[in-house]
């Protein structure tokens, strides 16, 4: 096995020295509840395996990367930084809230906090610092992309009224005035029928003389 450690870069360096740090510091008593001393496997139940999962991780990127083995796609170096961050909000959350230890008769001890705990979490935060460093500055650019982007919305066609834009009011004309009315036809009476006062002959409108006797019409 082709294992160098010249290979490794400083974060590398940095994420595996704590890793291995971590490890041991786990053995180490983090909670005093005055009769007995517990250490980190014994006190922190589900959080001690994710730490196991953090030290596995950093130590096995390290592993690969001294020995000049690919792991394919997997941002190594990204994953060791997660599992660092996540590691050491785990153990800080321990720390302001410590763990306590039911026992008879509800009786419930609280846990004081030993130096193992202090260690550990300067150890889980080295592992945090050495994956940041290791992905060259880039692990949370790298952690954006890998969130989904949301795609932007299409812009409004040309002309068409901004979002949420009342549309203007149609414009109403007032309707056009009626027609007048058309004017009645003038009833004409009709002329009165005029004789001759001497002959009794019907004279014509207009007739100055009667055309039987000659007589002159009356006016």
């Amino acid at each position: 096995m082709d294992l160098k450690l010249q290979r490794l870069e400083n974060g590398e360096r940095i994420y595996a020295g704590s890793a291995a740090a971590l490890f041991v510091c786990m053995f180490f008593g983090w909670f005093n509840f005055g009769f007995d001393t517990d250490n980190a496997w014994e006190s922190l139940h589900f959080i001690s395996p994710l730490l196991a999962i953090a030290i596995a991780a950093a130590l096995g990127a390290a592993f690969m990367k001294a020995s000049d083995r690919s792991v394919g796609d997997i941002p190594s170096a990204s994953v060791v930084f997660v599992l660092g961050c996540l590691s050491t909000l785990l153990i800080l959350f321990r720390l302001i809230d410590p763990v306590s230890l039911s026992g008879a008769e509800g009786f419930q001890a609280n846990g004081s906090v030993e130096a193992g705990l202090f260690l550990g979490l300067l150890a889980a935060a080295g592992i945090a610092v050495g994956g940041y460093l290791a992905t060259g500055g880039t692990a949370l650019d790298q952690l954006k992309e890998l969130l989904p982007k949301q795609q932007p919305a299409p812009p409004p066609p040309v002309g068409a009224p901004p979002l949420g834009a009342r549309p203007p009011a149609a414009s109403q004309s007032p309707p056009p005035p009626p027609p007048p009315p058309a004017p009645a036809p003038v009833s004409q009476a009709p002329a009165a029928t005029a004789f001759c006062e001497e002959c009794g002959a019907k004279l014509a409108d207009g007739d100055r003389f009667c055309s039987e006797c000659g007589r002159p019409r009356d006016s």
